[in-house]
């Protein structure tokens, strides 16, 4: 018999520890700035289990598992003239695997001490243009990102049912597109602002057995995920926004903004 304050289903902690360092030279020799940056990482995960084990089991509370990530990210501008500039920046980082992605089965004793770091490899390229009135930035990115984890909640289609939860790993995705912003000063009274962005954004790969949980953390089927060429969700791919400022006075001003958003995708589903 439950009773209020009784701990159900589950009863644990998790312990994460996380140490990180940076560290960034930069270069500017008359029309050309140039930056290298470098960092690293180290996590610690540790996982304490109240109920499934007990209080004088040695499985209680799991061994540390450690993680290290890193990243080295340059890039430059070059002047053309006064008006004209070119920059480019390119970047390869990996991040340590998170909690979930190594106690994937909600237990102390089968996990994964060897979790995939995430690894993002990143470029974009692009031109600046200013003048006295006007100035722009047009760029596009490439980005692959592989080896993401997700915890996904399913929920059950029997009413009055508990809902699952799925442990996905080894997600990879590419994101590329094109950005454009500019701002507009025809008067000290009056500015113009505005933004583009174009995004093609897609799951890169097809995962083989997903595991899925019910509310007590027992497996209850495994599953293939055929999600390469979907669309990544829950942000929009087009994005547009334009805006003006008037100004009246020093500390009296009106602002109008319009804002657009489009190709936002729902999350696969699991099922």
């Amino acid at each position: 018999m439950i009773v209020v304050g009784d701990k159900f289903s589950y009863h644990d902690d998790g312990k994460v520890g996380w140490l990180g360092a940076f560290a960034q030279i930069e270069y500017t020799k008359e029309s050309l700035t140039a930056f290298l940056s470098t960092s690293l990482q180290r996590s610690t995960y540790q996982r304490v289990d109240y109920f499934q084990y007990t209080p004088d089991s040695e499985n209680r509370e799991s061994d540390k598992f450690d993680f290290n990530g890193y990243g080295i990210k340059g890039g430059a501008n070059y002047r053309l003239n006064d008006v004209h500039n070119i920059f480019a920046n390119i970047g390869y980082f990996e991040r340590p695997a998170n909690f979930d992605a190594v106690f994937e089965n909600f237990n102390n004793v089968d996990v994964n001490p060897d979790a995939e770091n995430q690894k993002i490899f990143s470029v974009e390229l692009g031109y600046g243009l200013r003048s006295e009135k006007f100035a722009a930035n047009l760029n596009v990115y490439y980005t692959e990102w592989n080896d993401r984890t997700f915890t996904r909640r399913i929920q059950n289609r029997n009413p009055g049912q508990d809902d699952f939860t799925a442990n996905i790993l080894g997600v990879n995705a590419t994101h590329q597109g094109v950005e454009f912003d500019f701002t507009y000063r025809p008067t000290d009274k009056l500015n113009f602002t505005g933004m583009l962005s174009l995004g093609d954004w897609k799951y890169a790969n097809n995962l083989v057995d997903v595991r899925i949980f019910d509310q007590d953390q027992n497996l209850v089927e495994v599953v293939d995920l055929p999600i390469k060429g979907l669309r990544v969700s829950d942000a929009a791919q087009t994005t547009a926004a334009l805006g003006m400022l008037y100004k009246f006075w020093d500390k009296t001003s009106i602002t109008v903004d319009y804002n657009y958003f489009a190709d936002i995708y729902a999350q696969f589903d699991v099922l």
